[in-house]
């Protein structure tokens, strides 16, 4: 056991998955690909559970907003993270914002992306924007979860050098032991999915706006306190931009939370 601790993990992962007739068939797409297909089985099950959308919109039109809203989510990340932590890059090679599974998605650009679609369609649908929401934000902290063991896979997102025993050596990166902040990421998001999960189960999904808020505030908090172990990619005045996007969430979500709590308060006065 001992022996174990004392010594240092070296991680290298091949990021591709398997091939086809020559064709790579990478970990990000296939998690991509997995994260869409769960989302469109599950959402119309989480509908069931009190949504004011229930039952209102056929399954086709409701299958093809979800997809929509998981494309939106992509394009989002990718530009966010081009944008906001790797800008030289886009701007001496504009078309590495179309090599995704390069790698380096932005989760902040991924739920920006997303909303504005999800805003988009509800204005022009006339439903809930947080009705939707609310049904998305389970499949996404699943989905995210997987997304973060593909990070893991890939060798991205540098986490700060450590000498605790369970460091890790990324030899593409360079000798030097690191926290496995991607694993620490799985495991954050799968319990916020454990925790969004149980509430859905528990409370339903009447409190228009609640799932929402309570999605991006423990998010916006638990990625805040982990940017403290992830090396910083880009910085607003003297914080990290990561922690900076998550502390504007843990504020929205707060908001979120205590308006969807007011609503129900007025409802039942």
């Amino acid at each position: 056991m001992n022996a174990f601790w004392n010594s240092v993990v070296t991680w290298s992962a091949d990021p591709v998955a398997f091939s086809v007739f020559g064709f790579d068939v990478r970990w990000y797409g296939l998690v991509y690909a997995l994260g869409a297909l769960f989302a469109l089985w599950l959402v119309p099950r989480l509908l069931a559970f009190g949504s004011p959308l229930d039952g209102k919109y056929e399954k086709k039109k409701l299958e093809d907003i979800i997809l929509y809203a998981f494309l939106w989510g992509v394009v989002g990340g990718r530009v966010g993270h081009m944008v906001g932590y790797d800008f030289a890059t886009l701007a001496a090679e504009p078309l590495q914002l179309f090599r995704i599974w390069k790698g380096g998605m932005s989760i902040h650009g991924g739920i920006a992306g997303t909303v504005i679609y999800l805003l988009w369609v509800s204005r022009k649908n006339k439903f809930s924007f947080w009705a939707l929401a609310d049904a998305l934000v389970l499949p996404l902290a699943i989905a995210l979860s997987f997304g973060r063991y593909a990070n893991w896979l890939n060798g991205e997102i540098i986490g700060a050098a450590t000498n605790q025993p369970w460091g890790v050596i990324f030899p593409h990166i360079d000798t030097i032991a690191r926290h496995p902040v991607q694993l620490y990421s799985v495991a954050k998001n799968a319990l916020i999915a454990l925790i969004i999960g149980l509430f859905i189960w528990h409370k339903k999904l009447k409190n228009v706006g609640m799932i929402s808020g309570i999605f991006l505030f423990s998010y916006g908090l638990i990625r805040a306190f982990l940017a403290f172990f992830r090396e910083p990619e880009a910085w607003v005045g003297s914080i990290p931009m990561g922690q900076f996007l998550s502390l504007c969430m843990v504020a929205f979500g707060l908001w979120r939370i205590v308006a969807s709590g007011r609503n129900i308060s007025l409802q039942k006065s």
